[in-house]
């Protein structure tokens, strides 16, 4: 390894990396970086109980048709992708406990009012002015955290760990789902209990959030967060817009998010899709389980492929597994091979997602992470519009509530939308994957203080 003129160890070439010893290091971030990941359940398990139930809840509970609930859904998705964004300047400008603290207590608050069982368009109301810039608020800080959390050495290993916490909390929010509503997904009650829940989740991570402390790790050590509270929010996206970098990379996020949106039917077409093909008897949460398992096994084992390809080629990588995992069902319709199918698109994600997060902050502009992590996270929200509206329309026309179906013919299409993006992103690899000129700059000028 070499060394520079303070004898600090400088990072390894990206084909010396060692995931063992990037492990090894997690030992000397400070206690901040595992009290997020605890913040982190608490905050993702009700979002995730929330977008699980609400397919069934706005179809059996509103009584909205499967097409308007598709749309509720993705209308809800352009929201939190718009709010990521313009919210992205909080916890730059704030803090990142101040943040944490505030998307708790706009979850507590939404869960409260939720029980009161108003009107179904003031609950449409509620979910789009308090729910969702709650979550984008939590998502976007949560993101940067581990950023800040972590040094250069181990930050693949934290998002890698930031996802694998991300999904055992979706997977414990399926299971929850599945037990509450079995057999009972027609009545209220159960799912003011889910609602309930949510609220006492959202409480604990609020008083965990009070032990946060707004620290920027760097090489050199710990330091305090510097607030750019003088900094409007205007001017803060302003600096970023004006930029061919933003543009670019803004292109390849909307191209990734309907790659993403494939991700999303497993919450938001899943459970309606069992129900309706293999009968209410059939357990959902099982194969939301298979999906947390498959991801937290492959995650891990994964990120050590970041030692043989650069993170674009790792996206591509996770896309194309993601593409193809739905034709699977053309040899059989059956909750097996719809299993077998979960698999491999899980092994998708476990490439895709943690990948994304590191070709962002190499692409972000030092000191505006922020608002490219809530970029970043676009194919997360603006993913459930384009998969609000494909649910609805397809599962309408093949996989109706009554009449003839042939169920599989859902997955089969949204597959080949998403093989079309790949080729996108493939063909056009030069464009998005280029490096600006300071970057190769500061490259050189790196490589050049490391001979010396």
């Amino acid at each position: 390894m070499l060394l520079n003129e303070g004898h600090t160890p400088l990072l390894e070439k990206p084909g010396k990396y060692s995931l063992l010893n990037s492990v090894k290091s997690l030992s000397k971030n400070p206690k901040e970086f595992w009290l997020l990941y605890l913040v982190e359940i608490l905050t993702i398990c009700p979002f995730s109980i929330s977008v699980i139930s609400t397919t069934l809840y706005t179809t059996r509970i509103l009584f909205f048709t499967d097409i308007q609930s598709g749309l509720i859904m993705g209308s809800f998705g352009l929201v939190i992708g718009v709010m990521t964004i313009i919210l992205s300047s909080l916890p730059a400008r704030f803090g990142l406990r101040l943040s944490l603290l505030l998307s708790c207590s706009m979850g507590i608050v939404f869960n409260i009012l939720m029980t009161l069982s108003f009107h179904r368009y003031i609950q449409l109301a509620l979910m789009a002015t308090i729910f969702l810039p709650s979550t984008a608020i939590s998502i976007i800080t949560l993101k940067l955290s581990v950023k800040l959390y972590t040094y250069q050495d181990n930050r693949s290993v934290g998002y890698s760990l930031f996802y694998m916490v991300f999904f055992t909390a979706g997977g414990l929010a399926g299971g929850v789902v599945d037990l509450v509503l079995h057999e009972r997904s027609t009545l209220l009650e159960p799912y003011q209990q889910l609602m309930i829940t949510n609220m006492c989740l959202y409480s604990i991570g609020l008083v965990v959030s009070l032990f946060m402390r707004n620290l920027d790790i760097g090489e050199s050590g710990e330091k305090v967060l510097e607030f750019k509270r003088n900094e409007s929010n205007w001017q803060y996206l302003k600096e970023v817009f004006v930029t061919a970098r933003f543009w670019r990379f803004f292109l390849l996020i909307s191209l990734l998010t309907v790659i993403k949106s494939m991700y999303f039917h497993l919450t938001a077409t899943l459970p309606l899709y069992v129900k309706r093909d293999y009968g209410e008897e059939k357990h959902f949460g099982i194969l939301m389980g298979a999906h947390q398992a498959v991801l937290l096994l492959f995650i891990p084992i994964l990120t050590g492929l970041i030692r043989y390809f650069d993170f674009y080629n790792l996206v591509i990588l996770g896309s194309l597994s993601t593409a193809v995992s739905p034709f699977v069902l053309f040899f059989e319709d059956s909750f097996f091979m719809l299993g077998v199918f979960v698999v491999v698109l899980s092994i998708g994600e476990a490439i895709y997602a943690p990948r994304l997060v590191d070709f962002t902050l190499e692409a972000a502009p030092k000191g505006k992470e922020a608002i490219y992590l809530g970029l970043a996270n676009m194919p997360n929200s603006i993913g459930l519009l384009v998969t609000g509206i494909s649910s609805g329309l397809l599962m309408n026309e093949y996989c109706p509530a009554t009449g003839e179906r042939d169920c599989y013919l859902v997955w089969i299409f949204i597959g080949l939308y998403c093989l079309v993006v790949c080729f996108f992103v493939i063909v056009f690899k030069k464009y998005f994957n280029q490096k600006n000129e300071d970057d190769v700059s500061a490259e050189m000028k790196d490589t050049s203080n490391q001979l010396l």
